[in-house]
């Protein structure tokens, strides 16, 4: 009886020790890294930095995707990946993503910078950004902004218009800032003359003691003008006033009138 006792602690004992050391064994297993894996992504990331110093960046992307699968939180190929959208591929959503894992894992270097990127890729996507992804409150801050900016160029355009056509427009006679008209200069009438039969013309006897019809020059008038209101020839009336100048009649000027 007591042997077999000692014989079932033994064995008892035995089956203990065993499976401790097998669990053991597995779990220091489990927890080494994989060395194979671990080289096989610093030659993706090595084999990436080749192609894009060669300028195939298609290849190059390949490689970093390839050291990420390798390791989902490879500092390195997150750190490549983000410059590489960023400078190269001009893509601010695939840069922002990689360098913000990049900033959360602890092997992240020069943070400041890092956020630096991540903050120009956030400005860079809000300038694409469509208007119905704004919010409706902004949206309708732009909305009144813009019709304000309408309005005030139509009424710029329209001041603007009314100020040409008050400088085109002939000023008003008496109107504010108007030029009064030029006054017309008579010469004094000579006492010894008698008055004019009609308006504007004066009766001047000659040397034989036959009439001679004179006209006083009032605004506006012309040899020509002056003879169709007499019924005369206009080329009599430039004749019988040889020493005047047709072309610069002065107002109150005196000339002669032929007989009709």
């Amino acid at each position: 009886m007591n042997t077999l006792r000692r014989f079932n602690g033994v064995r008892w004992e035995s089956c203990v020790a065993w499976l401790a050391a097998l669990l053991l064994a597995g779990f220091w297993t489990g927890c080494r890294p994989r060395d194979g894996a671990g080289k096989q992504e610093d030659q993706n990331i090595r084999t990436g930095k080749t192609y894009l110093d060669a300028g195939l960046y298609d290849e190059a992307e390949k490689a970093f995707q390839r050291a990420l699968q390798n390791n989902i939180n490879s500092a390195e190929a997150h750190w490549q990946l983000g410059v590489f959208y960023y400078q190269d591929r001009i893509d601010y959503v695939g840069a922002l993503y990689h360098l913000s894992r990049y900033a959360k894992l602890p092997q992240a270097k020069n943070r400041d910078h890092v956020n630096r990127m991540m903050e120009i890729c956030r400005q860079e996507i809000a300038k694409g950004m469509p208007l119905t992804s704004i919010d409706r409150d902004q949206r309708s801050k732009i909305e009144h902004l813009e019709r304000t900016n309408a309005s005030l160029r139509t009424e710029i355009e329209r001041l603007r218009q009314a100020t040409l056509a008050t400088t085109a427009s002939p000023t008003r006679p008496g109107g504010e800032g108007s030029t009064p008209p030029p006054r017309e200069t008579v010469t004094p009438r000579d006492a010894s003359r008698p008055p004019p039969s009609t308006p504007g013309q004066l009766v001047t006897r000659g040397a034989v003691g036959s009439p001679q019809r004179t006209h006083r020059i009032r605004a506006g008038e012309t040899f020509h003008s002056v003879a169709r209101d007499h019924q005369l020839d206009p080329q009599r009336v430039i004749a019988a006033n040889p020493s005047i100048d047709p072309h610069n009649l002065q107002i109150g000027q005196v000339i002669r009138l032929p007989n009709p």
